[in-house]
């Protein structure tokens, strides 16, 4: 039940400005009163009044979450990553939600990529492209070697 409100959450972050009354009583349904978002580094970075705050801002400036991997992990953990996107911004953001009960009590930042460097790391400057170069001077050079 609760992955599933967290889900809906996200995909109410469409890109379209919205008002927070709008999302408030999912927000209500999801985030428990005690909730903590803890940096890469392990500081508190936020509680939950702040959490408000944010997605709040979120949705005035029409901002764009899309959930890009989500896998349970244990019982009352899950990990995710999302894409945010607004006119100020463009990262990927992966965390480790915690619940107890139906609600999000803890959110870990574990890395944190602005889009672009993100989708560099995935290609991996350009890997593919030189490996399919490299086999092809490899064929090349067998062939070579066979025809002497």
């Amino acid at each position: 039940m609760s992955e599933s409100l967290l889900k809906q959450f996200i995909s109410l972050h469409d890109g379209n400005i919205n008002d927070f009354s709008e999302v408030e009583s999912l927000f209500e349904a999801l985030y428990d009163k005690h909730f903590i978002m803890i940096s890469k580094d392990g500081k508190t970075i936020c509680s939950r009044t702040y959490m408000k705050k944010i997605h709040t801002h979120l949705l005035a400036t029409g901002t764009d979450i899309q959930l890009t991997q989500f896998r349970k992990v244990c019982i009352g953990t899950v990990e995710m990553e999302i894409r945010l996107q607004n006119e100020e911004e463009d990262k990927v953001i992966h965390f480790v939600c915690s619940f107890e009960g139906d609600k999000l009590v803890r959110a870990q930042i574990t890395n944190c990529f602005a889009t672009r460097h993100y989708m560099e790391d995935l290609d991996m400057f350009n890997l593919t492209e030189r490996f399919k170069t490299a086999v092809g001077v490899c064929v090349h050079t067998i062939k070579h070697d066979t025809s002497e």
